[in-house]
């Protein structure tokens, strides 16, 4: 028994799946549930319907319907007006009689023509005016109403923002700010208004439509313009609502993971967490890398679940985009790398005064992408990592400014002047200049035996790689007065020109005119 009804149930409903109504000024009239012949049910509905008007039209009424029995079936006719035939499948698919189906039909098109012959009476089409007038005054008090209300509500929010406004300095960022935020709210509140006049406009045209016969399929249409999309809207984020829920929790679980990395990799290069082999200048690219991953790995965990990710339109764009990064993306992928290389390398840190190729400078910032320099001149030179990953790279600090980088000066001196005084003359040069460290202490190296000279190489550290040439620039002057205090003199002597008396310069002219005093580098 309860398979029976079970199948009743579903032939009933597939029944009313398949029917397709018929209409007269809009309104249904009966469902025609089968096709004949090369007849579907849809075109059998639109001819009878057409039939119908026809007759409607020519001025038949509910008393010239009449059944009369054909050589198919039971035919229907309203006066002289033959509207359709009811056939046995007809009325086997309506599980009853065909007299019984054939009854009804009759009935069913005797009430929609006197129903059609009541709504074009002139009466009838003065009250659907009388009716279609009230609705647009209704409409246009309604779209009244929503102005008002408007200004009311944009009233009292700039009433209640004007007290904390006046309290703030202007032209400070707090003002701004709410300025910004009170014009965002001005133009939210009138794109809602125009939105809501739309609507008021819409449906009232749909509604005067609706009271003339004549529109009313056109009021309908208009009225499924306006819900269809809403119920399909609707009915599509019923379906989706677990998929974005299943995305709610992998946004969730992934900005979870993200703090959780960023706390640790922080820790790690603040110096609190320490992981042996581990630097904590890794610290923050590593951080980026994991990040990046992780990021990548949700994508690809959440693709499956985004709602119409499996629409052609999607993968479209999907392949449209995958192409376009691969082809623009080759050399940014290149520096990524290089960049991740030089980091793990650690050929340089921020701070270092370092040559890249024929380029010297402070590295002041770094990144996957690229390296970015200060030079002397207070120029800022971007390297993509790649190139500098290529070339070789010059570290002219010994630790950056943390440990000191090191600056250099050389001198030919004689053989007839002592070198231990040569040696003492240059550290006494290097202790007496500014931005010279003295820990770690300057020393002296003889780098060559020439056959008239020798050279001397001095070497001195500054915590000021970035004016390590105005810091050698001093060095050198110190040098020069040392050397001119002491009598020694600095030229490299040859056999053929060598001066009968020292060349020096004695300490009452080093400030000839026009030198001043306060002119010394040191």
């Amino acid at each position: 028994m309860v398979r029976l009804l079970l199948c009743a149930l579903a032939l009933l409903l597939w029944q009313t799946c398949l029917a397709e109504p018929v209409t007269l000024d809009g309104r249904p009239v009966f469902n025609v549930m089968l096709g004949y012949k090369a007849d579907t049910a849809a075109s059998r509905a639109d001819a009878i319907g057409r039939r119908l008007l026809a007759a409607a039209e020519a001025g038949e009424a509910s008393t010239s319907i009449k059944v009369a029995e054909s050589d198919t079936g039971l035919d229907i006719t309203a006066g002289t007006h033959y509207l359709c035939t009811v056939y046995a499948a007809d009325a086997h698919a309506a599980n009853q009689s065909i007299e019984d189906l054939a009854r009804q039909q009759a009935v069913a098109f005797g009430q929609a023509l006197d129903g059609y012959r009541a709504e074009h009476t002139t009466q009838k089409v003065l009250l659907s005016a009388a009716y279609a007038t009230a609705t647009w005054f209704v409409a246009i008090f309604l779209i009244w109403l929503v102005q008002r209300l408007q200004k009311r509500i944009k009233a009292l929010v700039y009433r209640g923002a004007r007290q904390p406004l006046r309290a703030l300095e202007r032209g400070s960022h707090r003002v701004l700010r709410a300025r910004a935020l009170l014009d965002l709210f001005d133009g939210a509140l009138q794109l809602i208004g125009w939105a809501a006049w739309l609507l008021i406009v819409y449906s009232a045209l749909a509604r005067t439509l609706a009271y003339f016969p004549a529109t009313r399929t056109l009021s309908q249409q208009l009225g499924n313009w306006l819900i269809d999309p809403l119920r399909e809207g609707a009915a599509s984020v019923g379906s989706a609502l677990p998929k974005l829920l299943f995305l709610a929790v992998v946004v969730f679980v992934t900005r979870s993971l993200l703090r959780v990395l960023r706390y640790v990799f922080s820790e790690i290069e603040q110096g609190r967490l320490r992981i042996d082999g581990f630097y904590p200048d890794w610290a923050s690219p590593t951080r980026k890398i994991v990040s990046f991953l992780l990021i990548i790995f949700a994508i690809m965990v959440a693709y499956p679940y985004i709602p119409g990710s499996g629409s052609e339109a999607f993968k479209g764009v999907s392949l449209f985009l995958g192409v376009l990064l691969s082809l623009g993306s080759s050399g940014a992928v290149s520096n990524i790398v290089a960049g991740v290389i030089l980091t793990y390398m650690r050929a340089y840190r921020v701070g270092d005064l370092v040559r890249i190729g024929d380029v010297q400078g402070v590295v002041v910032n770094r990144s996957l992408l690229v390296t970015k320099l200060q030079t002397i001149r207070n120029q800022e030179i971007t390297l993509p990592n790649s190139v500098v990953l290529q070339g070789h790279v010059t570290n002219l600090s010994s630790g950056g400014a943390h440990r000191g980088a090191l600056v250099t000066t050389s001198v030919t001196i004689g053989y007839d002047t002592p070198w231990r005084q040569v040696q003492a003359l240059l550290i006494e040069a290097a202790n007496s200049t500014d931005g010279v460290l003295p820990d770690p202490a300057p020393f002296v190296l003889q780098t060559d035996l020439q056959d008239f000279y020798v050279r001397y190489e001095l070497n001195a550290y500054t915590n000021l790689p970035a004016r390590l040439p105005y810091i050698q620039s001093a060095l050198n002057a110190c040098v020069q007065d040392t050397f001119n205090r002491y009598g020694v003199q600095i030229m490299s002597p040859h056999y053929f020109d060598r001066a009968r008396a020292p060349v020096i310069s004695p300490p009452a002219d080093w400030h000839a005119a026009p030198a001043q005093q306060d002119t010394d580098p040191t």
